[in-house]
């Protein structure tokens, strides 16, 4: 197989994923240690395949609700835990990702923010949002005096062909 054919495939299965933005909301005077992601029903049960986050250098607001995104050194100090459910990989209620640094999934170089080069792809797991989290390492929470937002990208959906055998 050439690179140009293997390359034509990777496109074609590409093109049956989407992008969306998920927000978590921290409400005023948080000082909680952990924040539970809320469920996401259009994607509750689709494979997801990468994330983002994004820092406050690069949206200062939220798309969704208008909130200022989590300061700066409020995220360097925050980490991802995403709970799954892949029965076939005997992974039911556990969590396939554990205590990931959101630095890890920004991938824009600012000049200000940490970032990496390339995000860190997911294996197509299906993620039980509501049993999600964001751990803030920070002592007392955000102790935020109005509400905040962490906001997301995810690229969801499924490869050519398998969306129609499974509906």
């Amino acid at each position: 197989m050439s690179p140009l054919s293997f390359q034509n495939k990777a496109m074609n299965y590409r093109s049956n994923l989407y992008y969306e933005y998920i927000e978590v909301v921290v409400q005023t005077g948080n000082t909680s240690a952990q924040i539970t992601i809320p469920d996401q029903s259009q994607i509750k049960t689709t494979p997801i395949y990468s994330m983002r986050a994004y820092f406050p250098a690069t949206m200062t607001y939220s798309p969704l609700s208008g909130f200022p995104l989590v300061p700066l050194a409020n995220m360097k100090a925050c980490f991802l835990t995403l709970n799954q459910n892949d029965p076939g990989n005997n992974m039911t209620n556990k969590n396939g990702i554990d205590l990931m640094p959101l630095s890890e999934l920004n991938y824009i170089n600012d000049g200000v923010s940490p970032y990496v080069w390339q995000l860190p792809m997911f294996g197509g797991q299906i993620v039980i949002w509501d049993k999600s989290f964001i751990t803030i390492k920070t002592p007392g929470g955000l102790a935020n005096s109005q509400p905040l937002a962490f906001v997301f990208g995810v690229t969801y959906g499924y490869p050519l062909g398998v969306q129609n055998a499974m509906s």
